[in-house]
């Protein structure tokens, strides 16, 4: 974003500290993606090394002539690669999950910094801290809803699919990804999920890299579009 030339043309101009938020969230975005895209990498040439490696083993390269033969194989290929390819799965695990969490944290430290500036420009009654509630970010929301008065119907279709998947982030950071029961369904529809059931016991997978991309571009798209509608607001208010 060229600041210079915003500020040249006055019209163009909402509210002049927003145009910095909107370029250090373009920025911290474009980082989180860099470095989701390069863990993603790097994990996949951990795997794709322990192919070549399997792929080079003798023994493994054998064509099994009977059952015996296969039960072999696969009691050699646990005892020298089983454990490495474990290791490897629960890295992307980790990663992706952690990614979760990465952009929730961005989304509600943005959603904060931006009711701060609110509560900086005008003297509002009302406080973020006098909102209750545990959920942080549905606070800032309603913060910006009923106290700085956003029409936020035009956000809701950006922001819904964010606080649809808070469930999931939720289940990550604070029940080692077990989920409840009457949501394994609500996986199986969300794309780039599953759910490995053992027992009583329902743990989500982030099975694809696709679920962590759409949760950071839908983060953006939302942050851009409400940015957009604090400057209408900013303008109505100084009016």
């Amino acid at each position: 974003m060229d600041l210079e030339n915003l500020f040249e043309n006055s019209s163009k101009v909402g509210w002049p500290d927003l145009y910095y938020f909107q370029e250090e969230f373009d920025l911290i975005f474009f980082a989180e993606r860099k470095i989701i895209e390069n863990a993603e990498q790097f994990i996949k040439g951990l795997d794709n090394d322990l192919k070549l490696k399997v792929k080079s083993d003798s023994e493994l390269q054998k064509k099994a002539l009977d059952e015996q033969e296969e039960a072999y194989q696969a009691q050699y290929y646990d005892h020298f690669y089983g454990h490495t390819e474990l290791i490897i799965n629960q890295v992307l695990q980790n990663q992706r999950n952690a990614s979760v969490l990465s952009i929730f944290s961005l989304v509600e430290g943005n959603l904060k910094a931006l009711c701060n500036l609110v509560e900086g420009e005008f003297n509002f009654k009302i406080k973020v801290n006098d909102l209750g509630g545990s959920d942080d970010i549905q606070k800032y929301w309603v913060y910006l809803d009923k106290v700085f008065c956003l029409d936020t119907s035009k956000l809701e279709p950006f922001y819904t699919p964010i606080k649809q998947q808070k469930y999931f982030r939720n289940k990550i950071a604070h029940n080692n990804s077990k989920i409840d029961e009457n949501r394994i369904q609500l996986v199986r529809q969300t794309p780039g999920l599953k759910v490995t059931s053992y027992g009583k016991n329902h743990i989500l997978t982030i099975a694809k890299p696709d679920y962590v991309e759409k949760l950071l571009t839908d983060s953006q798209a939302f942050f851009d579009n409400l940015i957009e509608l604090m400057h209408e607001r900013f303008a109505e208010l100084i009016k």
